[in-house]
């Protein structure tokens, strides 16, 4: 989307470390470690470079948990065909910013 990003990721248990938490400790690095190192890379390694100025993220993001149980196929599909219910184009596969990376089941 021109103005925002959805993606689904998944922290697998083998890919957890422990952080430093200043004074609380160590604690174990979660998702929204994972987000905010996400944010920082992408700000300092391609926005500013390539002339961006000011903050490229929000400081705050809207997330959705998948449970378990749920259906991952459902959510894909709607990250899928957003471009698509924003009538930006007919099917998702035209639009040069959406895929899927990793296969998922």
């Amino acid at each position: 989307m021109p103005d925002h990003l959805h993606f689904i990721v998944s922290l697998l248990d083998a890919e957890r470390k422990l952080r430093n938490a200043g004074a609380r400790g160590f604690e174990v690095e979660g998702l929204l470690h994972q987000i905010g190192d996400f944010k920082s890379y992408t700000t300092s390694q391609i926005w500013w470079p390539y002339g961006g100025t000011g903050q490229l993220w929000q400081h705050s993001s809207y997330d959705h948990l998948i449970r378990y149980n749920d259906r991952i196929d459902h959510a894909v599909e709607y990250v899928l065909n957003n471009a698509t219910r924003k009538q930006i184009v007919d099917d998702w596969r035209d639009y040069p910013h959406a895929g899927i990376v990793d296969s998922y089941s």
